[in-house]
């Protein structure tokens, strides 16, 4: 059975010493007027020495203690959602729920007493809050909202937290925890084993300080100094791609901030496909661009995926950067990735190597890929150290759709039209221009050559066989002599594309 439930109430006010009944029957494991365990915060200090030594969950003495830091600017608003399931009517309990958002006026010792210093230096730090006469308290630059839970045996609880910032949403937060047939109460979310405060970042360090691999996850563990200028960055390179599922910017938490010290930070990564990834972390001096001053400090690893669950470390002479754009694993750039990711679109085809056709990375491969794909395909036959184009050549059309039948091919005129730059001298007495695919670099027929009917334009006609759809070019090439010192030139046309797009269904004539 699943039921969803909501939340209690928030009380406001902090009641020390007070426990909320439980609201349902399964509080009654936990007598209301249980003593309340010495970890459980009770007030606005506490809560803080909780933070920073568990975090934000805690399990201990049949209870789960969930602590939020809540900020006290209004355009804030929290909330939260409760869903328990397991084969008990009433299944978990809330028997404490309540915020710290103030500190009580401390009472003030002898001053010949032990407790004067400890007072002395409480109220040198309170001088700097706003004092609240009617609460006869200091209140808090932010709050902490603490519930404490019990859960049922084999039943499990999700709490989602919500924060959001006026109308912005700021995501949700979720914890899971479970209670077994045996009474063992855990909790199931990344958490468990995540540091998420800087007592538990200092443990999970020691054994995995740098780039380190767990769980088929991979993870960056390292501090930043804060207040310095030193700045942080991490890079992945590769044919498979990472996905980042969690970051913690990690440091201890104080009434007042801190100058100085460091930031704790935490990168926890999962693969999207297989392959090979370099996975590189840098820190930085961010205010000069002086290499010698920058201080620069890398660490980098290096895996292989064979799938999102199977990952492993490997040597760095395993590791090879793939070429740009090159989807069939061929190690070069040409029309034969673009068509690869044309027929995987077409749903006729399979990518070899998914992350060099999501050319966008937005981990979807659509037509927007394809364009940018054929776009760096023309700037690749551009940049190609042939002879100057100084000759024009244009389709007719950019993209053609034909009805062909299933397994026979058809013929069909086409026309280009090439222009030849003024001051061209043609290099034998009959003007021959030859028509190339640019694919294959193959001779096209030219069934007709013409005048277009304005000096220096000509209007090509070829006959065109087709078989399949797709996505072709072509280009020129005219024998010339330089106008300059009379000596022979072949000049090269621009490449141009033509898409061909055929249909094997009967066309429909329109109705009546």
């Amino acid at each position: 059975m699943k039921k969803i439930l909501i939340a209690a109430s928030v009380v406001s006010m902090f009641m020390k010493g007070t426990l909320l009944c439980g609201i349902t029957a399964a509080a009654e494991r936990i007598p209301p007027d249980a003593p309340v365990p010495d970890w459980v915060p009770t007030d606005f200090y506490s809560a803080l020495e909780f933070s920073n030594k568990y975090g934000a969950t805690h399990i201990a003495d049949d209870r789960i203690c969930i602590l939020e830091k809540q900020q006290t600017d209004e355009k804030y608003t929290y909330s939260e959602d409760l869903t328990a399931t397991g084969d008990w009517e009433n299944n978990y309990g809330v028997y404490r729920d309540v915020i710290f958002d103030s500190i009580p006026k401390p009472e003030k010792p002898e001053e010949s007493s032990k407790e004067y210093f400890e007072y002395e230096r409480q109220m040198r730090e309170l001088e700097f809050l706003r004092f609240d006469e009617e609460k006869n308290a200091y209140i808090t630059p932010f709050k902490f909202h603490m519930t404490v839970y019990e859960l049922q045996r084999d039943t499990t609880l999700t709490v989602e937290k919500h924060v959001k910032y006026g109308e912005k949403d700021f995501g949700t937060t979720t914890y899971t925890f479970a209670c077994d047939k045996d009474d063992n109460l855990t909790e199931t979310d990344i958490n468990n084993w995540l540091p998420d405060c800087v007592d538990e970042y200092a443990a999970f360090k020691k054994e995995r300080a740098g780039i380190t691999l767990m769980d088929n996850l991979i993870i960056y563990c390292g501090d930043l100094g804060t207040g310095t200028g030193e700045k942080f960055e991490i890079t992945q390179s590769g044919t498979a791609r990472l996905e980042l599922i969690a970051s913690r910017n990690l440091y201890p938490e104080t009434l007042l901030p801190m100058a100085g010290g460091s930031t704790n930070m935490i990168r926890v990564y999962r693969a999207l496909n297989n392959g090979l990834v370099k996975l590189t972390a840098a820190t930085y001096l961010g205010y000069t661009d002086d290499p010698e001053k920058q201080h620069r400090e890398e660490t980098t690893e290096y895996f292989a995926a064979a799938s999102p669950e199977e990952i492993i470390t490997i040597d760095p002479g395993q590791f090879r950067e793939p070429v740009p754009y090159d989807c069939n694993a061929d190690d070069e750039f040409t029309i034969a990735d673009v068509v690869m990711l044309q027929k995987y679109l077409l749903g006729t085809g399979e990518i070899y190597i998914w992350t060099n056709a999501d050319i966008d990375e937005n981990n979807i491969l659509n037509a927007v890929d394809l364009s940018l794909m054929k776009q760096a395909l023309l700037k690749v036959y551009a940049q190609k150290p042939e002879s100057e184009p100084v000759v024009t050549l244009k389709a007719e059309d950019d993209a053609n759709w034909y009805y062909c039948p299933e397994n026979n091919s058809i013929e069909v005129p086409y026309h280009f039209y090439l222009t030849i730059p003024e001051g061209m001298v043609p290099a034998t007495a009959v003007f021959s221009p030859t028509l190339y695919n640019a694919d294959t670099n193959e001779t096209i027929k030219i069934d007709k050559f013409e005048s277009a009917g304005t000096p220096g334009k000509f209007k090509l006609t070829v006959t065109m066989e087709l078989s399949e759809s797709g996505i072709r070019h072509y280009y020129v090439t005219v024998p010339g002599v330089d106008a300059k010192d009379g000596s022979n030139k072949t000049y090269k046309s621009n490449v141009v594309e033509w898409q061909v797009n055929l249909s094997r269904e009967v066309p429909v004539p329109p109705a009546a």
